[in-house]
């Protein structure tokens, strides 16, 4: 299998799958994506369900396998939640769509978006975030917290803006782009405000 080739249907994948979810998605507007003909995507992938579950892998491969260095890594606390705020938003603002993709296909194709997260091997080891939060708390001498509180505090912040970005855009009469600039602005912001959380 060209490795190129392959790379650019799932690049093109990516794009459909965001912006139509897997039922909307048809394997011919992929090809088109692709530039390439739609025996050719057949002959890469055998059907949309493994396109998808590929395409998906890609992206959950952005994040997860970055996420457990950061957490395993020698950094204090502080550098750890700060580091990962950054590789969410970097994600993101990358792919501003993904969100509310991830949104529907939790409630449209649950079966297929679990399946896809599972084949990443990296499923989010909440064992390790639990003992990485409740260790930085008491070796900093922080308040303590149930760690999903704070897990679910920090993906609220970084999350929702992207959900409503297409609100905030129309009725602030800003750009996409501006938009984006925006979420990266944040990145301080997030950081502050779940270390101070804990600070007594």
């Amino acid at each position: 299998m060209s490795e190129n080739t392959k790379e650019i249907i799932l690049s093109g994948a990516k794009e459909i799958f965001l912006e139509k979810g897997f039922q909307g998605a048809r394997m011919r507007d992929i090809a088109e994506r692709a530039n390439i003909n739609k025996g050719l995507l057949h002959y890469y992938f055998k059907s949309k369900k493994i396109l998808f579950v590929a395409a998906f892998k890609s992206i959950a491969m952005e994040l997860f396998p970055k996420l457990e260095n950061v957490i395993k890594s020698r950094r204090s606390f502080y550098e750890k939640i700060e580091l990962i705020i950054d590789i969410y938003i970097e994600l993101l603002t990358g792919n501003p769509k993904l969100p509310s993709f991830i949104f529907n296909e939790i409630n449209y194709n649950k079966d297929i978006f679990f399946e896809s997260i599972l084949s990443t091997g990296f499923v989010p080891n909440f064992t390790m975030i639990k003992d990485f939060i409740n260790n930085g708390i008491e070796e900093n001498k922080l308040i303590k917290i149930d760690p999903l509180q704070f897990v679910l505090n920090g993906l609220s912040m970084i999350i929702f803006p992207f959900l409503i970005q297409p609100i905030v855009v129309y009725f602030e009469n800003i750009s996409g782009d501006e938009y984006l600039k925006l979420m990266k602005m944040r990145k301080k912001l997030i950081v502050d405000t779940l270390i101070n959380s804990l600070k007594k």
